[in-house]
């Protein structure tokens, strides 16, 4: 049976990819595919993390829960003045808006 159901989970990547169904189209084929050998295995978890790498040379990370909230992971930064680490963006999307909570822990120098 998972067989089974990985060939298929694979073929409907396939389509995606060929069909140039965008990123998001990518990432939730591939999302869909980890949470379901989540249920499989045990070291698998269904939080997620999505790091995409574009033809630009652009990078993203971004954090999948199992309750399907998304955040996106900033990198730490560090300056003369202090450093921020641990850096997270939560995205609420509601119709065309988007709206967006960013935390992370800063250090003063």
């Amino acid at each position: 049976m998972k067989q089974e159901w990985v060939e298929e989970q694979m073929r409907v990547l396939r389509i995606v990819m060929g069909n140039q169904g965008g990123e998001r189209a990518i990432i939730r084929a591939c999302v869909d595919v980890a949470r379901q050998a989540a249920g499989w295995t045990n070291t698998i978890s269904k939080d997620l993390i999505v790091a995409t790498l574009k033809k630009t040379g652009e990078f993203t990370t971004a954090y999948l829960p199992e309750n399907d909230t998304e955040e996106w992971l900033v990198p730490d930064v560090v300056t003369p003045s202090g450093a921020i680490t641990q850096g997270r963006i939560e995205a609420v999307f509601s119709g065309d808006e988007v709206s967006g909570t960013f935390r992370a822990q800063v250090l003063k120098r």
